[in-house]
């Protein structure tokens, strides 16, 4: 039992070296593994590379001069997109400002206009109601002339009512004209 004993001595003594060099070489992948991914991390940075720590930038130029390029000329990139896009805005905004003073001018002359407009209805009222008066002064005189001439024979009525003028001997004649003016 002893040599069986041994056996599984050396077997349990195999495998605890065997799990310690394997748990060894585990933590090294993952030490390299993690190493890695800080370090593409800090590469794909803009930070990293755009800093002002001076041995840090000493570091990168040395060791990393294209990489130091490139950001460099990224950042230039940045700048020159961010002047062209404060142009862009200046540009909007100076288009919006003619805009809303447009805007504002037609708004100042359509009220202008809605005001001239209102005046005007207010006079052409004015016009049409002494219009309408005009119109039932005469209609009473055509009424008073129709009575007279029914009053006087022909004869009578050019003695009592004399015309010195065109128009009132166009309103004894011809008032039919004006009765579609004044209806």
């Amino acid at each position: 039992m002893s040599e069986s004993s041994n056996n599984i001595k050396d077997d349990v003594n195999d495998v605890s070296v065997k799990s310690k060099k394997e748990s060894l070489f585990d933590r090294l992948t993952t030490v390299v593994i993690r190493c890695l991914f800080l370090f593409l991390i800090l590469w794909s940075f803009d930070g990293f590379w755009n800093t002002d720590i001076r041995a840090l930038n000493d570091f990168q130029q040395t060791y990393f001069p294209e990489k130091v390029k490139l950001e460099q000329l990224k950042l230039s990139n940045i700048n020159q997109n961010n002047q062209y896009i404060d142009q862009v805005v200046r540009a909007s905004e100076r288009r919006i400002k003619r805009s809303e003073e447009i805007a504002n001018n037609s708004v100042s002359i359509e009220k202008e206009a809605l005001k001239e407009k209102e005046i005007m209805e207010k006079k052409l009222m004015a016009n049409l109601n002494e219009v309408n008066k005009l119109c039932r002064y005469f209609q009473t005189s055509v009424l008073m002339i129709g009575l007279l001439k029914k009053k006087y024979s022909e004869d009578e009525f050019k003695n009592v009512l004399s015309c010195t003028n065109a128009e009132c001997k166009d309103i004894i004649l011809n008032n039919h004209n004006i009765d579609e003016l004044c209806m």
